[in-house]
C-alpha cells in the first residue's frame, strides 16, 4: 500500500480478550528499512525500528518498544506499580566475513537490549562458524546490569553462555 508492506490482524482468544493490531515495513533505497507494529490486547503496544545494511554486508538495527502495562505482557520481574515500560534495541552483526580469508563461514553480531524506565540492561554476543551448507556451531553470551529490583539486573544469573552444533536442512 503506497510503497509499504502492511498487515492487519485480529482474533478472538476463545472467550477471552480479543486482540488486533498492524505491522509495516517500508524499503527506502538500497540499505534502509523502516518497520514498526501496534498492537491492542487490553492496552495497546508499540514498536517502532530501523534497519540499514552497509554495502560490505554490516547490518545495523535499532528499535524502539513499550508493551501495555498489563498481566499477560508484563515480565515477572517488573512490579505492575512500575508503570509502562520503555525499551531499546540495538544490534550490529556481519554474516559470512568474507573479505577476511579463511573468514568467510563466520558470522558475528552483537545486541543490547535497555530498559529506559530503571536503566537496566543486558548485552548479548554471538558468533556463529559453519561447516559445509549444513552444520554450523555457534556460542551465545548474554551479560545482563542493574539493580537488584530491575528487569535485567534482577536475572539469577552474572553471565549466561550458549554452546552449541546445529544441523539444517
Amino acid at each position: 500500500m503506497h510503497g509499504f508492506d502492511t498487515s492487519l490482524i485480529a482474533g478472538d482468544d476463545r472467550g477471552s480478550d480479543a486482540f488486533g493490531g498492524f505491522t509495516f515495513t517500508r524499503v527506502l533505497g538500497q540499505a534502509w528499512e523502516l518497520h514498526g507494529e501496534g498492537m491492542w490486547r487490553e492496552q495497546a503496544a508499540a514498536l517502532i525500528g530501523a534497519k540499514c545494511t552497509l554495502h560490505s554486508g554490516v547490518t545495523f538495527m535499532g528499535e524502539f518498544y513499550t508493551p501495555p502495562n498489563t498481566e499477560y505482557f508484563r515480565h515477572s520481574t517488573v512490579s505492575p506499580l512500575a508503570g509502562r515500560q520503555h525499551y531499546t534495541f540495538f544490534s550490529a552483526g556481519k554474516s559470512r566475513l568474507r573479505e577476511r580469508p579463511r573468514w568467510k563461514e563466520w558470522d558475528v553480531s552483537g545486541a543490547m537490549v535497555t530498559n529506559l524506565d530503571d536503566h537496566s540492561f543486558t548485552g548479548i554476543v554471538d558468533v556463529n562458524r559453519w561447516f559445509g551448507n549444513h552444520f554450523s556451531s555457534y556460542v551465545h553470551l548474554e551479560v545482563p546490569h542493574g539493580s537488584a529490583t530491575s528487569d535485567y539486573g534482577s536475572a539469577p544469573y552474572a553471565t549466561a553462555t550458549s554452546v552449541g552444533v546445529r544441523f539444517q536442512l
